[in-house]
């Protein structure tokens, strides 16, 4: 018989997926609802039922019960749900269903596992039952044989009391089981034949061979009736420990219908207990054929003296084969049984009344049995055996539904143990998932929420949680316009959802989302999870904050590229020119593309060739060059003064893409400060003419008063004396012009490897008259010397400048402390100027560098001292710092290089 499954699922989706999983490999039909269910139940049989838990018209749970109840107790059930606690699974076991699988927790190779496994169960209930029927039928023909019989037949107890009567016993006698109720045998027995009827039935008890008697009943109708009675002893039948079989004949029925000799004649005797005989015969041949089992009678040295026609039927053989042979017929039973038959012989010893076991028996055809063996043994009075009844019943479709249910329970619970090793793994994965995705989303520092199909907050991990500076707890059930504000971000949110929800495909946007610390900017993702149990959006926004500004910052940079003064050029890591800003155009007169794909070199004089090369390497080591003065030439081959200063162009830290450089032209600057350089030259010889004059005339009035002296004295002779001391002082005239001429008239500015405490000094002499006039006392103790390359009249030009400072900065007098210090780290000398004056006040620090900034007269100064000051000093790779209390004095530190390659490269004319 085929086995076929029903599909009972109210949701169409779920049903038609079941259907195309299993119509493939089995009989399979699917119905919407518990109602169709009943109806497609009793239509025809089906093997299994796979149905829903919650359901409009009746649940599951009710649908099973209503089934097994009304139509089918024997239906395997597999029950898939969503929803456990409508059924709690322990619950749903107890009641033999077979399995309880979970929606979307199983695959379909799970499912047809579990069909397979319900349906070889059901196959092997139905084999069961299918022998119990057997047996059913088999105890239905017995009583249809017993009812039925032309004898009257009935069964008593070992006290000959009634425990069974046939339909004939009760025409014959007219009593039924009610009227022989607490009755025996013998009471309703003739009393003159009472005595042998009970020798003839005890000698049945005590084991005689079985016999046949006459005598008289006494019939309901209190009238004698006589009959000849066959009995047979028949142990362990059913609930009574032994029971005895008597056939009953008529004998005034037989003599009626046959002629027979007169009663009492030896010939009539004879010819009535054959006839008895034959008939007995015959009613015992057609209840032995018409039983299921097979029934062999044994003599007592356990030879065949009969066996049924079932062997035929069941083992193949004829009755011929076994009559007169012994057990225990070693070619037909299996070996592992011979021994078992011997038992037999031991249980006859022990005057056993009867045994039950199980034995094995090849058919003609070689196929093994099984047969449950029954042996009822017989005994004379003596105690010897008479003889013995063996039953085989056929038991082999019961072991086979007996092992396959064993296999079926053993496979089941394989599979049961693979299922919860399996559920257990799974759930163990699933946490192990669900616990990796944990510290994935909250490890990310990408803000990730979830929203429901209202908008509302359903999660959000760490991150954002601490962006909003909030917890999960105070943010859920919010709406996400809560931190959203910006009406572009809110629309393009809504067109995304709308999106979404029609199955299309996004491209990532961008939205702003209002913080406690401020406004930040997202590119956000939105995912729509599939599961049709619940809607839920997860969007993944990714911070783009500092991209959105570096992007304004380079717009910015790009418009300040295209509008500004100075050249801005990029250059590969080869000094290959790869960006040319209108600043360069304007500057150097090459459009961009005449440039891009050259050398930078095309921009440089060839004598400043070395000295572009040295830049770049010291680029590429510190990382950086800031103002550097040199010379560069434009298309016209015209050369410009210029300010340069190069960055490294880098993606991450050691991977450089290329140079920056910013040229800036100060050839008009530097013609300007080469003439405010003279102007101040001039401005300091006014302020010192008056200490030259008094310097000059210091020795003229010596020289007048000597000649006088040598005129008064011509009559008595020279006076050599007053001659030498005029001539020393002529001296030092000469030398007072020659260091003015060398400070007022320099060379043309050449490099010079000078001693610094030697320059301060000649700086000192020079000005010590206008020092002495404003009362300004002069600390000065050098020791050693220190040596270092500059143009040396430019440096004593600042020297002299910040003396200028120091004096005016102290009205009433003061002191002025010089002192130098060595830098071995730097491998440069630092000279420092403190003054102990007014000071300068806070708000002017910032601008004293400035040109034509101060807060003097017109008179005293036009604000350009300290302005040259700092070009002179920065030509030279150096540095002026100033520091400064108000009305508590200033200190001015100038640091100078000991080897200058920048002032070898300087030529700068002073006149």
């Amino acid at each position: 018989m085929s086995q076929k499954i029903l599909i009972v699922e109210d949701d169409l989706v779920f049903r038609n997926y079941l259907y195309q999983v299993l119509k493939y490999d089995y009989d399979v039909s699917a119905v919407p609802g518990p109602l169709e269910a009943l109806k497609a139940l009793k239509r025809e049989p089906y093997s299994l039922m796979i149905t829903d838990l919650r359901m409009p018209e009746m649940d599951g749970r009710t649908l099973v019960e209503k089934v097994r109840s009304e139509i089918d107790p024997h239906l395997m059930v597999i029950v898939i749900t969503a929803f456990e606690d409508d059924w709690p699974v322990d619950d749903a076991m107890s009641t033999s269903v077979f399995r309880y699988l979970r929606k979307g927790s199983f695959l379909p190779s799970e499912l047809k596992q579990n069909v397979d496994k319900a349906l070889e169960m059901q196959g092997s209930i139905v084999r069961l039952n299918e022998y119990k029927r057997r047996v059913d039928i088999s105890e239905t023909i017995y009583k249809d044989v017993f009812d039925n019989s032309t004898d009257a037949l009935f069964v008593t107890d070992t006290h000959l009391r009634p425990v069974a009567l046939n339909r004939r016993f009760e025409e014959l006698l007219g009593y039924t089981m009610e009227d022989l109720r607490g009755k025996t045998l013998f009471d309703i027995i003739a009393a003159e034949d009472r005595q042998a009827a009970v020798d003839a039935f005890n000698g049945q008890i005590r084991g005689e061979p079985p016999g046949s008697m006459e005598f008289s009943f006494i019939t309901a109708a209190r009238q004698e009736r006589p009959v000849r009675v066959w009995a047979r002893l028949i142990k362990d039948v059913r609930s009574m420990a032994n029971a005895v079989f008597c056939i009953a004949r008529d004998l005034e029925h037989g003599v009626r219908q046959q002629s027979r000799p007169e009663p009492g004649s030896p010939e009539g005797e004879l010819d009535v207990a054959t006839r008895d005989l034959h008939s007995l015969e015959r009613n015992f041949s057609r209840l032995t054929e018409s039983a299921k089992d097979i029934i062999f009678l044994l003599d007592e040295n356990c030879c065949c003296e009969f066996v049924n026609s079932e062997v035929e039927r069941t083992l193949g053989y004829q009755a011929r084969d076994f009559i007169g042979r012994k057990i225990p017929f070693r070619d037909i039973v299996h070996p592992e049984d011979y021994s078992l038959v011997e038992q037999w012989r031991d249980l006859v010893k022990r005057r056993t009344p009867g045994y039950e076991g199980e034995i094995r028996i090849y058919t003609t055809r070689r196929i093994l049995l099984h047969f449950a063996c029954r042996l009822s043994f017989e005994y004379r009075e003596n105690g010897s055996i008479s003889g013995l009844v063996m039953v085989l019943e056929d038991i082999t479709q019961q072991k086979i539904a007996q092992q396959e249910l064993k296999n079926a329970n053993a496979k089941l619970q394989e599979f049961n143990d693979r299922l919860a090793n399996g559920v257990n793994r799974k759930i163990r994965e699933l946490r192990e998932s669900e616990e990796r995705c944990k510290h994935i989303v909250e490890g990310f520092s990408d803000i990730i929420f979830s929203l429901d199909s209202q908008g509302r907050i359903l999660f959000m991990n760490s991150a954002g949680l601490a962006t909003l500076n909030t917890t999960l707890d105070e943010i859920s059930g919010r709406t996400w316009k809560d931190f959203i504000h910006d009406d572009a971000s809110i629309r393009r949110m809504q067109e995304i959802m709308e999106v979404i929800d029609n199955h299309l495909v996004h491209e990532p946007f961008e939205m702003s989302i209002e913080t406690p610390g401020g406004t930040r900017f997202y590119k956000a993702n939105l995912i729509r999870i599939r599961d049709d149990s619940r809607y839920e959006i997860v969007c993944v926004a990714r911070e783009i904050s500092d991209e959105v500004v570096r992007n304004k910052r380079l717009k910015l940079l790009s418009a300040i590229e295209d509008v500004g003064a100075d050249a801005i050029v990029c250059l590969d890591p080869g000094g290959t020119i790869t960006s040319w800003n209108q600043g360069a155009c304007r500057i150097f007169g090459w459009s961009e593309e005449e440039v891009l794909g050259l050398s930078a070199d095309i921009m440089v004089p060839e004598e400043y060739l070395p000295q572009a090369r040295q830049m770049l390497e010291e680029m590429k080591t510190s990382g950086v060059v800031r103002d550097r003065e040199t010379r560069r030439k434009t298309r016209s081959d015209q050369e410009l003064d210029v300010s340069l200063s190069m960055s490294v162009l880098s993606e991450a830290p050691g991977r450089n893409f290329g140079y920056a450089l910013i040229i800036r032209d100060v050839s008009e600057k530097k013609r300007m400060e080469a003439a405010l350089i003279q102007s101040e030259r001039l401005a300091a010889t006014g302020k010192l003419s008056a200490s030259i004059a008094h310097e000059i005339n210091n020795p003229l009035y010596g020289i007048r008063s000597c000649l006088n002296h040598v005129l008064n004295a011509q009559q008595q002779g020279i006076d050599h004396q007053f001659v030498r001391l005029a001539i020393k002082e002529t001296d030092r005239i000469a030398d007072l012009i020659r260091n003015m001429k060398n400070f007022y008239q320099p060379s043309e500015g050449k490099v010079e490897t000078i001693d610094i405490h030697e320059a301060l000094r000649d700086v000192f002499i020079l000005n010590r008259k206008y020092l002495e006039e404003n009362l300004v006392k002069l600390m000065f103790n050098p020791e050693g010397t220190r040596y270092i390359e500059c143009v040396p009249e430019q440096i004593k030009q600042v020297f002299i400048n910040l003396i200028d400072n120091a004096v005016q900065a102290m009205p009433d007098g003061g002191e002025l402390h010089v002192v130098t210090e060595s830098s071995r780290e730097n491998n440069a000398i630092e000279i420092v100027f403190t003054d102990t004056g007014v000071g300068i006040p806070p708000e002017d620090l910032p601008h004293i560098f400035d040109m034509f900034y101060t807060k003097k007269t017109s008179a005293r100064g036009v604000g350009l001292g300290l302005s040259v000051s700092y070009g002179i000093i920065k030509r030279h790779g150096g540095t002026i710092e100033v520091r400064s209390t108000h009305r508590a004095g200033t200190t001015f530190t100038i640091t100078l290089p000991v080897k200058s390659p920048w002032a070898r490269q300087m030529h700068l004319e002073l006149t």
